[in-house]
């Protein structure tokens, strides 16, 4: 992970109108994790591991799924039918 993706991380959340609260709802994380994320380091001032950066992306993969086919939150989701 590089400064540039960081402040791509951002830039996306901005692009999608979401405030640090709004992403963190829908992720599951903190705001202050989200807020960490696009500073690129974690809470002891380290890089994330591209692990944990990779579950950070895919977080915000599912945000956008989200996004696309309008389901508010996941709580409603049902896995047997997908929907």
């Amino acid at each position: 992970m590089t400064r540039t993706e960081t402040n791509a991380a951002r830039a996306w959340r901005r692009s999608l109108d979401l405030t640090l609260t709004d992403l963190a709802k829908l992720t599951g994380y903190s705001p202050e994790a989200v807020w960490l994320f696009e500073s690129g380091h974690n809470s002891k001032g380290k890089p994330h591991s591209s692990a944990v950066w990779r579950r950070w992306k895919l977080a915000c993969l599912a945000v956008m799924f989200l996004r696309h086919y309008n389901i508010e939150t996941v709580d409603n989701w049902n896995w047997s039918t997908g929907k």
